[in-house]
């Protein structure tokens, strides 16, 4: 038998009772700290592209869904106090001040002027009627502005005497004006009055939908007429200012004391008691996401986020905001569990307190169950209790569980067993006995933090030190061994054959004995996951640190998921553990820091997350800096003032792209994507990685076209169906296009034609300088050999041996020796002429110079010359006057000093090789013994023939670039004696 540790019957009216206040819904506000030019708005519109417009008494606000861009009288506008807007067909915005209009046609502001008769006259109203704008001031008249001209209407008869508040086209083409007095049809210039008496009375404001149309009055509420049948709907203590229609049939009305929705049974009022902290409201809109704004009157802009959450909190009655347990009792109450002061039974109307004062085990809550029979399993850190109709029972260690602190439990009803998890293991009640499990019996957990049963009946535990499954004989544990991410695990749930499960380090999947992680989000927050929930509808629901995410699966196998944040309602986004339930109807409870959080299952239902609308490119900077895109080009895009056919200079090649979707959901989730077509590498090809950053920066991009593409995806990953492209081209340098390069190949090519031919030409030219050189030194050597030739001595020498014969009367060698000189002295003369000679001239002439020498010195040697049979001596040409300057050497310094009788050999040879070879050889005393007795008689005669030989046969090889030499002379031995001496010249074989 359980021992009870405190039994205690108590009347239900000694519990602390108090009074349940509305449940908060939720509304953003954005004042002039967010960016708002002034906190009195006074109209409220949205342009084609997405942005939305707000009208203040400061100035206009554009809002894109991150920042405020903000209009006033230094762009041009009348004034800074604008009292209505409306955008036309043409996506222009017409603003209405005192005096007049202005309009931004997305470039620039210009303003119109009323005359001066209505100089001081504001205009409280506007209405774009095709190409003509309607102003309605707050003197209640009408002014027509059509092609740039005011036309005041008060000379239409009965006009003059009307209030006028507001005018629209219905869908008949009448024009309806709304006034104090009642509607009236403008028509044809003439004024008549509406046909139902019902409505003559004070109406500010007049909308059609679906053949209906609505009337709204200052002091009389709302009226509603369909098949020319009227019905009013009082609304109590309000006066309207303003009225719009969401979703084809909620008609919301602004008033001094908040705002009011008629849903077509009931009016439901949203003031500072619900979650509206500022209700002096003027102005309502409705934008295309169906998304209620709300301009006050000094409290700002406010966003409706819908009625999907809604929260309590103890500004609503509760005792504390820390809701760490939620469950539903019988009577559909909800039970809060809080952290810090027991629990909350929230009814209808009131709030019943149980905590330690009421004999509770602790206030300190961290788990709920019930069981039948309206028995209520409180586990807290005093320990266990249960709580039945009038009656609490608490139990602790010493009723043998096995800890006090309790951390978890569960309630299996089908087998009417309790699951109470605690720090050291868990305890089982089971037929009213507890039974204890920890280490010593098997259970490897510590600190169980959740325990669920699944399908096949397994019991799974939550633990510090892992996840485990019972199957009920043994324990199987998972780790980070496993692939979990940590092996802290705060929560799990099943969907089907997969297991979810929640750790400290992010989520994770349990399939086919496989674990996978899931990424919800990118922030710290995101990667805690508190509790999890299936809601048997295909949502899986998970608690973090920032938010709450749903999870639904895709036929592909991964998820569409959706972030709950404070943008779409939440007040907080630290989610506690565990704390989350499904009522009987399907509505969502999450237990928060901040408060207790219901998500409406029917309008959970009705959310439709369609693709956005593709992006707009609403900025392009150029080196992050703001550019006056009309230097740039001849037209700008409407609205964008980007310019058509954008041509960039080379060196304009650093470019930022800022763009927005203008969906106003929750702008912080949307995800972005982007290419550039054109540009080197994958960017070109393949999608940026998704970010939430709207800006996209590229630098240092090289000449080319281009095409930069945007896409935006909500928070379930649905792409816009389209992408918004820009086209734009970085012109190529002239440097780098073909006609350049042809020219500067062309250029270089003919720069290269110059230099070589300027080149060429100094190359040409010291040729022809070296070869007149050449030639000049030819001639000179020429000129010298000829000298050479006939030398003093030689003509002394011959002139005396002529003389000699003419003493001894010796005519006929006179003759003979005179004939011979001048033979030889005509050949010296005409060889002088030319550089070279025939072979048969050069041994004629070699023949004559050595019988002169043999006739002067008379049986002193003897000469033969021997000739190659092959060679053509007639066509072989050879330099002139060449070897008389060797046969000299041979007899004057080989032949004449010997005692005997000597010899010369003159032998003419056709190498192998196709060279001449000359060779003259004496049998004389030898060049040595030569040189030696010259020395000792120091002769006065100086013979410069030989080394004007070697010259001439340098100059000729390297004018002729050949292989003619001189070898020797040198002196011929036989027993190391001198035999003689031989001289050998090569020459190129040159023939005609």
């Amino acid at each position: 038998m359980l021992k009870l540790r405190c039994l205690a019957y108590l009347l239900v009216v000694f519990f602390w009772t108090g009074q349940l206040g509305a449940q908060q819904y939720s509304f953003i506000n954005f004042t002039s700290e967010d960016g708002l030019p002034q906190s009195q708005v006074r109209a409220i519109t949205q342009d084609s592209l997405g942005f939305l417009w707000i009208a203040t008494l400061g100035g206009v606000s554009r809002y894109d869904g991150y920042n405020f861009e903000n209009f006033s009288v230094l762009d041009g506008m009348l004034g800074n106090q604008v009292s209505s807007m409306r955008v036309d067909k043409n996506g222009l915005i017409w603003m209405g001040l005192t005096g007049g209009l202005s309009v931004f046609d997305g470039d620039k502001i210009t303003s119109f002027k009323f005359n001066e008769t209505n100089k001081t006259t504001t205009a409280i109203s506007l209405f774009a009627d095709q190409d003509t704008i309607w102003v309605v001031t707050n003197r209640g008249k009408l002014i027509k502005f059509h092609k740039n001209e005011y036309n005041y209407l008060s000379d239409i008869n009965g006009l003059d005497t009307l209030d006028v508040q507001s005018l629209m086209r219905n869908d008949k083409g009448k024009l309806l004006l709304s006034t104090v007095s009642g509607v009236f049809v403008f028509e044809d210039k003439k004024i008549k009055s509406f046909e139902y008496p019902e409505l003559k009375i004070d109406i500010n404001e007049i909308i059609e939908v679906d053949d209906i149309l609505w009337f709204s009055s200052w002091r009389s509420g709302l009226f509603k007429m369909e098949n020319n049948s009227i019905e009013h709907y009082y609304l109590d203590n309000q006066i309207v200012r303003d009225m719009v229609i969401r979703n084809n049939s909620e008609v919301w009305l602004a008033g001094g004391k908040g705002i009011s929705r008629w849903d077509g049974s009931r009016f439901l009022v949203f003031n500072k008691d619900n979650g509206l902290s500022f209700d002096n409201v003027k102005c309502l809109f409705v934008d295309r996401e169906n998304i209620l704004w709300i301009g006050t009157n000094g409290g700002g802009l406010f966003k409706f986020s819908g009625e999907l959450i809604t929260t309590t909190t103890t500004r609503d009655g509760m005792n504390s905001n820390a809701v760490m347990a939620i469950i539903e009792d019988d009577q559909k109450n909800m039970v809060i569990g809080t952290y810090d002061r027991g629990l909350n039974f929230l009814s209808k109307d009131t709030i019943v307190f149980i905590g330690e004062e009421q004999s509770l085990a602790g206030n300190r809550i961290w788990s709920l169950e019930k069981q039948k029979a309206d028995k209520l399993w409180v586990a807290s850190t005093g320990g266990l209790s249960k709580v039945k109709d009038k009656e609490i029972i608490n139990y602790s260690r010493s009723d043998g569980l096995l800890d006090s602190k309790i951390t978890s439990l569960f309630m299996d009803n089908l087998l009417n067993e309790l699951w109470i998890g605690s720090s050291n293991g868990y305890t089982l009640l089971k037929d009213e006995k507890f039974l204890r499990f920890d280490e010593e019996n098997g259970f490897p957990g510590k600190r169980v933090r959740k325990i669920k049963k699944d399908r096949q009946g397994h019991i799974w535990f939550g633990c510090i030190n892992g996840l485990i499954e019972f199957d009920g004989i043994s324990y199987k544990m998972y780790t980070i061994l496993d692939g979990l991410p940590s092996n802290t695990i705060y929560c799990v749930e099943f969907d089907g054959n997969k297991t979810w499960i929640g750790t400290k380090l992010g989520l994770s999947v349990l399939e086919n004995g496989e674990i996978s992680q899931i990424q919800l989000g990118k922030t710290t927050g995101d990667f805690t996951i508190t509790f999890l929930l299936n809601d048997k509808s295909g949502r899986i629901w998970a608690g973090t640190n920032n938010g709450i995410y749903t999870l639904q699966s895709n036929p592909d196998d991964t998820y569409k998921i959706e972030h709950y944040t404070k943008e779409n309602g939440l007040n907080g986004l630290e989610c506690n553990m565990n704390a989350v339930y499904m009522d009987t109807d399907g509505n969502v409870f999450a237990g928060l820091a901040s408060g207790l959080v219901r998500f409406d299952r029917n309008e959970l239902n009705n959310l439709t997350k369609d693709k956005l609308q593709k992006p707009v490119i609403k900025d392009l900077k150029l080196f992050l800096k703001d550019v006056d895109w009309k230097l740039y080009g001849d037209s700008l895009i409407p609205r964008t003032n980007l310019p058509f056919d954008l041509n960039l200079k080379p060196e304009d090649n650093y470019l930022t792209f800022e763009f927005s979707t203008n969906e106003f959901g929750n702008p912080k989730i949307v995800q972005y994507r982007f290419k550039l077509i054109g540009a080197p590498g994958k960017l070109s090809e393949e999608w940026s990685t998704p970010t939430s950053n709207n800006i996209a920066t590229f630098s240092n991009l090289p000449s080319g076209n281009y095409i930069f593409k945007v896409q935006a995806s909500n928070e379930i990953g649905n792409w816009s169906e389209y992408s918004t492209d820009y086209p734009f081209i970085v012109i190529t340098p002239y440097y780098a296009t073909w006609w350049f390069r042809i020219l500067m190949v062309l250029m270089i090519g003919g720069i290269i034609s110059l230099i070589i031919y300027w080149r060429l030409s100094i190359i040409k030219q010291k040729r022809e300088n070296k070869r007149l050189m050449d030639q000049s030194k030819m001639l000179a050597l020429e000129q010298q050999t000829l000298n050479a030739n006939m030398n003093r001595h030689f003509v002394f020498n011959s002139l005396n041996s002529i003389q000699y014969y003419l003493n001894n009367e010796d005519k006929y060698n006179a003759n003979l020796y005179l004939s011979r000189f001048a033979k030889l002295i005509r050949k010296n003369l005409d060889s002088s002429q030319t550089t070279f000679t025939s072979l048969t001239e050069e041994i004629e002439r070699m023949k004559l110079y050595m019988g002169l020498e043999q006739m002067r010195f008379k049986d002193r040697f003897d000469f033969n010359f021997i000739i190659d049979k092959d060679i053509d001596l007639l066509r072989t040409k050879v330099p002139s006057m060449l070897f008389q300057p060797y046969l000299e050497n041979s007899i004057w310094h080989g032949i004449l000093p010997m005692k005997h009788k000597g010899n010369i050999d003159i032998k003419i040879i056709k190498s192998d090789d196709e060279n001449l070879r000359i060779e003259i050889v004496d049998n004389g005393i030898g060049i040595r013994t030569s040189l030696g007795e010259k020395v000792k008689k120091k002769s006065d005669h100086i013979s410069k023939g030989m080394d004007i030989t070697k010259a001439r046969i340098e100059l000729f090889k390297q004018i002729g670039k050949n292989n003619a030499k001189i070898i020797g002379p040198e002196e011929l031995t036989k027993d190391s004696k001198p035999t003689g001496t031989r001289v050998e010249l090569i020459l190129p074989l040159l023939q005609d």
